[in-house]
């Protein structure tokens, strides 16, 4: 995918538009937020255990490596604390991150069923920030899947950032995604790619691929911190009564007077699928490491 700091054109597209309500309604799809502060966890917990590495053989100073290398639990809070410690943390934290955004935008998107489009949007955000860098500012391009031999392949890979500027995304036939379809447009006429798209309509239906964030309508309005929520109450052997009630889920009464609330049990299963799906993405991230092809 290249480096993301380098390479990543943040210029606005004719389509800015609407790409923004897409990167909107993918920030509100339960989940997605969380996931994106467990990447964040994850880039953060690398960058301090670099710290303890090269802290301890003395890389950080003679000072760092008395700290590190004590058993008292104190010392390492005293270690994070020295201003030597704190600014290699930083720096090393941006690689870490960019890292980890590369890797994790395409697994957050296959977890959450998403489009891949979706997912190399998300590993720009991850990155940049979503103050710093807001949905209007991020392009979701199109894929030109190539097939050639290595020297042709290296040649367009020279041109990246120019095929990038022109608002595609060039991949190989070793980066596409499992149940994706690609359109082949090296000889099509104009008028032949307009007729395709019904064509792909049709595959999408037949295929069964339906993804989250190309769907029509309006983004999901349920809070997913409440839906985990549900899951810890639960676990800790609250009622469902008691966790709905504590929660603010409406009790009917009226037809069941020992109270309905259909509203916990959508949340309670919502938060069993994220609680899932972040367990999922927190054992993908433990095996990243730089250099790894996945």
């Amino acid at each position: 995918m290249g480096n993301l700091s380098q390479t990543m054109d943040k210029k606005q597209t004719p389509q800015s538009k609407h790409r923004t309500s897409s990167g909107e309604k993918l920030l509100t799809l339960p989940g997605i937020n969380e996931a994106i502060e467990i990447v964040e966890q994850f880039a953060w917990v690398r960058s301090v255990d670099d710290a303890i590495n090269i802290g301890g053989e003395g890389g950080l100073g003679e000072k760092a490596r008395q700290l590190i290398n004590q058993s008292e639990t104190e010392a390492l809070g005293d270690f994070l604390e020295l201003e030597v410690v704190g600014e290699y943390i930083d720096d090393v934290f941006d690689g870490w991150l960019e890292i980890m955004a590369v890797e994790a935008g395409l697994k957050i998107a296959e977890l959450w069923d998403l489009s891949e489009a979706a997912g190399r949007y998300l590993s720009k955000l991850i990155y940049f920030g979503k103050n710093t860098s807001s949905p209007a500012e991020v392009n979701f391009l199109p894929i030109l899947l190539v097939s050639m031999d290595e020297q042709k392949s290296n040649t367009l890979k020279e041109h990246n950032q120019e095929l990038e500027a022109k608002g595609v995304f060039i991949a190989s036939t070793e980066q596409i995604m499992k149940g994706h379809i690609y359109l082949d447009v090296t000889e099509l006429p104009y008028q032949s790619l307009r007729s395709a798209y019904a064509a792909i309509g049709l595959c999408r239906k037949y295929m069964g691929i339906i993804k989250k964030d190309i769907q029509a309508g309006a983004p999901s309005k349920i809070d997913s911190e409440k839906a985990m929520e549900a899951v810890y109450l639960k676990n800790e052997d609250e009622s469902s009564k008691s966790i709905a009630k504590k929660l603010g889920f409406k009790i009917y009464s009226k037809d069941n007077p020992s109270g309905s609330y259909p509203l916990f049990y959508k949340y309670y299963k919502l938060g069993v699928e994220l609680q899932d799906k972040l367990a999922k993405l927190e054992k993908f991230l433990s095996t990243v490491h730089p250099g790894t092809d996945l």
